[in-house]
């Protein structure tokens, strides 16, 4: 084997060990719960030990959209335990974590998280 292709091995060997570590973290993780969809976007409860873990958000993200689908998702923190159903009670409402926007007839996608649980609240990417 050249050096390109054992590059390449290597390369998606590495891809493959990232993608069954984060498999395993997401059956190893509380469950998120999908409570409805309002419209166009779904509405999720993140566990709350995992609503500032980005890779965790990843994982979600690949099971709730489709590759190449206009998707929409708001993710929420559910600290109170209130019964999670639509529309939000205002416990639930008031505790939002991040959002995903993906348009397939603007070509955009974008992952924002809450200013509440940013690490940097002053970034211009919260809301």
């Amino acid at each position: 084997m050249n050096t390109t292709g054992h590059r390449a091995v290597c390369l998606l060997a590495g891809v493959a060990a990232m993608l069954c570590a984060a498999s395993v973290k997401a059956e190893d993780s509380p469950s998120w719960q999908v409570v409805g969809v309002q419209g166009l976007v779904q509405v999720v409860i993140v566990p709350k030990e995992q609503a500032r873990d980005f890779s965790a958000y990843q994982v979600q993200l690949a099971k709730l959209c489709p590759p190449e689908r206009t998707c929409f998702v708001n993710f929420y923190e559910n600290t109170s335990a209130v019964k999670a159903e639509l529309p939000l009670p205002d416990a639930i409402a008031n505790q939002p974590a991040a959002r995903f926007r993906r348009s397939m007839k603007n070509g955009a996608e974008l992952f924002q998280w809450s200013c509440r649980v940013a690490e940097n609240p002053n970034d211009a990417q919260c809301f």
